[in-house]
């Protein structure tokens, strides 16, 4: 009950601060590293996310980036909310955030709580990579990874490959060749959904 207490003076103080003439405090909550905090996945962490949410509510991008972290992990013990977390790295996105940039294009690139859209996906990776120049090795990784995966499924699905090498047109044909009804076979079978 004591520890209850202090974390809602504890919030009381921040909301204050925030809305208050008192300059030094607006300062320390201006360099705070929300950064470094870990949501825990025990009791507690909804408290932990009301206290992300506020921040958020204050314009704070990291803060924003946690709670879609919170959602994607399924931290608050319901399990995984991707459509909640990908509503939140988009919200991050519009605030500028490589890294919500960089978390959407993964979710696009896997159908993640998002369609799977690889055309998508490259565009939120050059848009992380542009907005931060710490995001190059990341998503230069991510790209190739993107690339590898779109000549998979040009290959072994059949799907569009008109802008990747001519070669993969050729082992797609040759694919198709050696096993033209592999799907009613049991053998490759389509994916469903996209």
């Amino acid at each position: 009950a004591a520890l209850e207490g202090g974390a809602a003076e504890a919030e009381d103080a921040v909301q204050e601060a925030a809305g208050g003439d008192d300059p030094l405090m607006a300062a320390l909550l201006a360099l705070q590293d929300l950064t470094s905090l870990k949501i825990p996945a025990v009791a507690g962490s909804l408290d932990s996310l009301r206290l992300y949410q506020l921040a958020a509510e204050q314009g704070n991008v990291e803060a924003r980036l946690k709670i879609g972290d919170f959602f994607y992990y399924g931290l608050g013990g319901d399990g995984p909310n991707y459509e909640l977390a990908a509503h939140h790295y988009k919200q991050g996105s519009d605030l500028k955030s490589a890294q919500a940039m960089f978390n959407l294009g993964y979710m696009h690139q896997y159908g993640i709580g998002l369609p799977r859209d690889l055309h998508l996906a490259k565009r939120f990776y050059d848009t992380a990579e542009s907005t931060h120049a710490d995001a190059k090795v990341p998503v230069s990784l991510a790209l190739s990874g993107l690339y590898a995966h779109r000549m998979f499924r040009a290959v072994w699905f059949g799907e569009s490959s008109a802008d990747l090498p001519p070669v993969v047109a050729w082992l797609a044909n040759w694919v198709q060749y050696l096993a033209p009804a592999a799907p009613a076979a049991g053998g490759i079978a389509q994916p469903s959904g996209g």
